[in-house]
């Protein structure tokens, strides 16, 4: 099962942006054994994030 927290939206006022991310729990980047479990959220989960800032980023171009 992927454990996955909720959209996150954070400031960073003093880099002068912001961060949205959606963050997969419980794996360590370095563990071979995790991999598989980050490979199946980003397949999963990559999609509807992109939809999702799809209209944003067309008004930036």
């Amino acid at each position: 099962m992927i454990s996955v927290n909720h959209l996150e939206w954070e400031e960073l006022a003093e880099h002068k942006m912001s961060r949205i991310k959606y963050e997969l729990t419980g794996v360590n980047l370095f563990d071979k054994a995790d991999w598989d479990k980050m490979s199946q959220f980003l397949i999963e989960y990559l999609p509807n994030f992109e939809a999702a800032l799809q209209p944003a980023i067309k008004k930036l171009k």
